[in-house]
């Protein structure tokens, strides 16, 4: 089984974010990492009691590879959620879009 991680919406902003071991990020490299399928669930299980709260929708597991900057998402659908929004860079509040190594980059 590949690594995996939480990923989810959060209600309020509708921006991407990672479940972590205190909470929630929008930033992957924050994310709480599974390793094992018992791991994975006991992740879920805390996104499903965030759902239940409204506090995200749409929590779901996302297979990544370990990197040297942390975990990267191995499905192009995941990676392009970790970069963040795909419009609006100049709006204030967003980020420019940084992948953690060439190697990871789409050909």
């Amino acid at each position: 089984m590949p690594h995996q991680v939480v990923i989810a919406n959060h209600v309020l902003s509708g921006r991407v974010v990672f479940l972590t071991a205190g909470g929630w990020s929008e930033r992957i490299v924050d994310a709480a990492v599974a390793g094992d399928v018992d791991e994975s669930a006991r992740l879920l299980a805390v996104a499903a009691a965030a759902v239940a709260a409204r506090e995200v929708v749409g929590a779901a597991v996302a297979d990544v590879t370990l990197t040297e900057r942390g975990p990267w998402p191995l499905r192009l659908k995941d990676r392009i959620r970790a970069g963040g929004p795909t419009t609006g860079h100049s709006l204030p509040g967003q980020r420019n879009f940084q992948s953690p190594s060439t190697s990871h980059s789409a050909p």
